[in-house]
């Protein structure tokens, strides 16, 4: 007990004293590791994956038959490093579905400025989705609701359980999400590090707490997702405003204290924007999800099914890595191996 106690004391010691960011994040890595909280990493595949295409866009990464890999290499190089450093117990990737959402019935425009679907990521998602298979990786999706309403739903739960999340998406909608024990974790600056970011951190990221996030977007729009906002307002105007007021609905109970002509002109023209906005960015917490949280446990690999997926797709180094993964599990049970 004693030396459990000292190393506790001298790891919080090495925290206050940490004279660079790679010491605080590598600090941070171990927090997620040993602490005895149970925890959930949801990663939201549908962002994921468009990342992972367009990053490796230029690679011309193909298999044997000359079709596209680039995406799936990404995705599955993204999903092997947060397997071998964080180790997770329990995770799931999160996927949109192609049926509209509720979202789509508030307003007929909603996403409708973005181009068809990128063929050459279509024919490698099916690759994705079984490559998650094989790695033992849940996969959660439910029509008539995006990704980010899946995962809202499971934070939601956890956070009335006392569990951690760690959510890894690019998607700032998600700040909403963050609550104590509710974060988001990316790739750090620093090389083979990641970087959490909880509820005590999200206005020095992104410029308003997590519980004004919504309200922020809400001013601003979203251009990505065709979500209006208040037309000639950006973020240099919603900041100040979101300070002083807090929500969109004390804004306009206030709207009379608003001394700035134009400011109020485009606040009152753009009232039933914003409250639209609202809605359409507000993720969904109670998704009637079929699989509960606590179920999200990491299965077996499939090691000789991935060995052959990896052969078809000309994936060598990621078929090194798992090859490497696999002899180090079964090294202590047997001098066999499946390759």
């Amino acid at each position: 007990m004693l030396n459990n106690r000292r190393r506790t004391a001298v790891g919080i010691f090495q925290l206050l004293f940490a004279t660079d960011l790679n010491s605080i994040i590598y600090y941070k890595k171990n927090v997620i590791l040993t602490t005895m909280k149970n925890k959930l990493y949801l990663i939201d595949g549908m962002s994921v994956a468009f990342r992972m295409y367009f990053a490796m866009a230029k690679s011309n990464f193909v298999n044997k038959n000359n079709e596209p890999t680039g995406a799936i290499f990404g995705f599955a190089n993204m999903i092997t490093n947060l397997l071998e450093r964080l180790e997770p117990q329990n995770i799931a990737v999160c996927f949109d579905c192609r049926e509209k959402t509720f979202r789509h019935n508030l307003y007929s425009e909603y996403k409708a400025n973005r181009t068809a679907f990128p063929e050459e990521l279509g024919v490698q998602l099916p690759y994705i989705k079984s490559f998650l298979d094989l790695v033992g990786i849940s996969r959660i999706e439910f029509p008539g609701y995006e990704a980010d309403d899946i995962i809202g739903t499971y934070c939601n739960q956890c956070l009335l359980n006392d569990w951690e999340v760690y959510c890894w998406t690019t998607d700032k909608d998600f700040y909403q999400l963050l609550d104590k024990g509710i974060n988001i974790i990316r790739n750090s600056k620093i090389r083979e590090e990641f970087e959490v970011i909880d509820v005590d951190s999200v206005k020095k990221v992104f410029g308003v707490c997590a519980d004004e996030v919504i309200d922020y977007l809400a001013l601003i729009g979203d251009a990505s997702d065709n979500i209006p906002g208040v037309k000639g307002i950006g973020e240099k105007t919603a900041i100040p405003l979101i300070e002083q007021y807090k929500t969109i609905e004390n804004i306009y109970q206030n709207i009379d204290k608003i001394d700035k002509p134009r400011l109020k002109q485009m606040l009152l023209e753009g009232k039933e924007n914003a409250y639209l906005s609202k809605k359409l960015l507000a993720i969904n917490k109670s998704v009637p999800l079929e699989t509960s949280y606590d179920k999200l446990y990491r299965k077996e690999v499939n090691y000789a099914e991935l060995d052959a997926f990896f052969a078809e797709l000309g994936l060598q180094q990621l078929r090194g890595r798992w090859k490497g993964n696999q002899l180090k599990n079964i090294r202590s049970e047997t001098t066999a191996t499946l390759w």
